[in-house]
């Protein structure tokens, strides 16, 4: 007797929006490609709208979305009895947090280190950046200023990251290579691969002095806004007003050299994540009932 067809209901980001993370029918057809045995288990839907959610949700077993969309679906989940596994193709999922709204029965799995890659060909252009004091030529040339300005190699400084997970890795890789000492700072003082030291959060200010760059690669709710506030950068240990961070949260706009750039918006979905392999292998050995893969892995 051959087993009941698993539903899989793949939602796009609601009306079109963030086309680079869609995925359609072509995307899903190659993927499938690559997996044929799985693929012949699943029934697939593939939507575009919030109706299309609406309408697959009551007989979905597995849900692929991005995590505005999943945090969009977490008030209507009771109509999702079927629902076994939510596959989030963000690497974060800070803005799921508390888990509360998570039924028991229900595997929530991110896709880390789908960034990886393209984080650490961007983590290495911005140290590279600031250590050729781009953002110096950049507002020069703004304001007609043309003079030289003199700068070192990398090779023997110091990097200090915040976080050292996937979304981290291969930027310190890269800073390694590049002759670069690294420390890394997370929430144990365990070895790490690509890190010449690393200390616990607690002991940040013994290496925040050694930093000719700090890197933060970690979830930007609470840790790094007391990890590395202004106080400790200013060494001088005294917490600010509400009036001075707001002054210097205003003057920080104004700072002539400084630049502002988003990483998520440097990746280009289609090649550089991997979430439709993952969620093959993960359906594999979920319908098995063994134990999910650690590299996409469930965080309830």
């Amino acid at each position: 007797m051959s087993q009941a067809p698993i539903r899989l209901h793949i939602q796009n980001p609601i009306d079109g929006a963030l086309p680079d993370f869609h995925a359609g029918p072509a995307i899903w057809d190659a993927a499938a490609a690559r997996h044929r045995d799985l693929a012949a288990r699943l029934e697939v839907s593939i939507g575009w709208t919030r109706a299309d959610l609406e309408a697959a949700l009551p007989q979905a077993e597995i849900l692929i979305a991005w995590v505005a969309t999943v945090k969009e679906t977490m008030a209507t989940l009771a109509v999702a009895p079927r629902l076994r596994m939510i596959f989030c193709t963000s690497a974060g999922l800070e803005r799921l947090m508390p888990l509360d709204w998570l039924p028991a029965h229900v595997a929530l799995l991110n896709n880390s280190g789908a960034h990886s890659g393209k984080a650490g060909e961007w983590g290495l252009m911005a140290i590279l950046m600031l250590a050729n004091r781009m953002p110096l030529f950049v507002t020069n040339q703004r304001a007609r200023i043309y003079e030289k300005v003199f700068s070192s190699s990398v090779a023997g400084t110091t990097l200090v990251a915040v976080g050292v997970g996937g979304l981290a890795h291969d930027t310190l890789a890269h800073a390694r290579r590049f002759g670069m000492r690294v420390i890394g700072v997370r929430g144990t003082a365990a070895p790490h691969p690509a890190c010449d030291r690393v200390v616990p959060a607690a002991d940040i200010d013994s290496v925040l002095p050694e930093a000719d760059i700090l890197l933060l690669a970690c979830p930007l709710p609470g840790a790094p806004r007391t990890l590395v506030a202004r106080r400790r950068l200013a060494g001088d240990g005294r917490p600010l007003e509400p009036r001075e961070r707001q002054e210097r949260r205003a003057d920080a706009e104004k700072v002539p050299t400084r630049m502002s750039a988003d990483h998520r918006k440097l990746v280009k979905w289609k090649r550089s994540c991997n979430w439709r392999d993952r969620i093959r292998m993960n359906q594999g050995t979920w319908s098995r009932g063994t134990t999910i893969p650690t590299g996409s892995r469930p965080v309830a």
